[in-house]
């Protein structure tokens, strides 16, 4: 690694040079450099005119090509209470990372009963936090209890067609 290098200002220089415009500014997001392999990166990017903007233009693209956190729950087993859906309700919200999502019941892994919809902010992953409740949001509703309702209907049709061909004489 570069920055356990003991060499010389001249050997972390040529290592620079060899690099990447990316690479480079991977360096500068990475930090934790010592102190004279940041002089010697500092200048490499001054060399080719790579600033502050193409720094955080990198690290904000980075930012975006990392997956989204999976939904918190709590469910233990399949059985207890997940938040469903991410909607914003203005411009303001979306800036502020405050969306709305709608709290269900859930039984074997499946959204069954919507409890109520709650303007909420979250942080990598952890369970929601509650700003405040707003009125059901009934779109997400539909989305999260379709998948149930159509397996059950499959299961009723299904059973219907075993007892039909069973008792067919």
């Amino acid at each position: 690694m570069i920055n356990a290098q003991t060499g010389n200002q001249e050997d972390l220089e040529d290592r620079y040079r060899s690099l990447s415009d990316d690479g480079l500014m991977q360096l500068s997001i990475d930090g934790g450099l010592r102190a004279q392999a940041a002089i010697a990166l500092r200048i490499e990017m001054e060399r080719r005119s790579l600033g502050r903007k193409d720094v955080k233009a990198l690290a904000d693209w980075e930012e975006q090509q990392k997956p989204p956190p999976p939904p918190p729950q709590h469910v233990f087993l399949g059985y207890g209470v997940r938040f469903v859906g991410k909607k914003f309700l203005s411009q303001e919200d979306e800036r502020r990372g405050v969306f709305v999502s709608t709290k269900f019941v859930v039984l074997k892994y499946a959204s069954i009963f919507p409890i109520s919809s709650y303007r909420v902010t979250q942080r990598d992953g952890e369970f929601p936090q509650i700003e405040n409740r707003v009125s059901l949001q009934w779109d997400q509703v539909w989305s999260a209890v379709r998948p149930a309702l159509l397996a059950a209907l499959i299961g009723f049709v299904l059973a219907a067609a075993v007892i039909y061909f069973t008792e067919r004489k």
